[in-house]
């Protein structure tokens, strides 16, 4: 998991293909956020819009630190549990289209996790 220890599995490098579109994607992502004027032309109507002021600079840094500070005051809250995390098709045997032969098991299952989890 995310937040759990490594497991010592490193994904290959992606093609070029894929490197270049993640090339041109983040260069055009830089180029509108220092030049946001470049879309102004292509909106249906007619904008007058200033993003750099500081009333916007300030309440977006607001966001961001405070987002930030709630992660990490929260972060001993995203451990990884061992559960059985309970959908809503584990309730309706035959719903996901695996049919209904077994169900019963899972669903006795998934009650005593629920259970469990309550307690």
């Amino acid at each position: 998991m995310f937040f759990h220890r490594d497991s010592g599995l490193r994904p290959a490098d992606p093609p070029w293909n894929m490197r270049a579109a993640m090339l041109l994607f983040s260069a055009a992502c830089i180029l509108l956020g220092c030049f946001p004027a470049l879309l102004y032309p292509l909106l249906p109507y007619p904008v007058d819009f200033v993003p750099y002021t500081a009333a916007h600079v300030v309440t977006q840094l607001q966001l961001l630190v405070f987002a930030g500070l709630a992660f990490f005051v929260m972060l001993s809250q995203m451990e990884r549990m061992l559960t059985i995390t309970l959908d809503f098709d584990w309730f309706l045997p035959g719903a996901a289209g695996a049919g209904s032969e077994g169900r019963g098991e899972d669903v006795g299952l998934a009650a005593r996790a629920a259970a469990r989890t309550a307690a």
